[in-house]
């Protein structure tokens, strides 16, 4: 299992807690905890739309911060992890929200306006 693996597994496992947590102690909104699995679930356009807006709200703050590689790197992404991401997001795009081209495109603009000379930014 590679970095970015066990890096997503304990991020599902640290969802999965908070969504146990959110059951347990808000048990008198007990709405939340069922949009929240909706949204997990991915089975209507309305959860793979939202699952695609919250894809875009970190580009959407790296652009308007400003320098998103210099940003990135304080992080400890580098280009090749960018590259990686970018093909598993492409991956996860072509299956949740081929539905949305507006969606897609979004992607493609904010991919094009975060990328600086030869430097992939997220």
């Amino acid at each position: 299992m590679t970095a970015g693996e066990k890096g997503r597994a304990a991020q599902r496992d640290r969802e999965h807690a908070a969504l146990i947590r959110i059951r347990d102690e808000l048990h008198e909104m007990d709405w939340l905890p069922a949009m929240i699995s909706r949204y997990e679930a991915q089975d209507d356009p309305e959860s793979r739309f939202v699952w695609a807006v919250d894809k875009m709200l970190p580009k959407i703050v790296l652009r308007i911060e400003g320098r998103p590689g210099e940003r990135l790197r304080s992080m400890g992404v580098d280009a090749d992890c960018i590259r990686e991401f970018r093909v598993r997001e492409e991956a996860e795009f072509g299956k949740r929200v081929s539905d949305f081209p507006e969606i897609i495109k979004l992607r493609g603009d904010l991919h094009a306006l975060l990328s600086q000379g030869d430097e992939m930014i997220v």
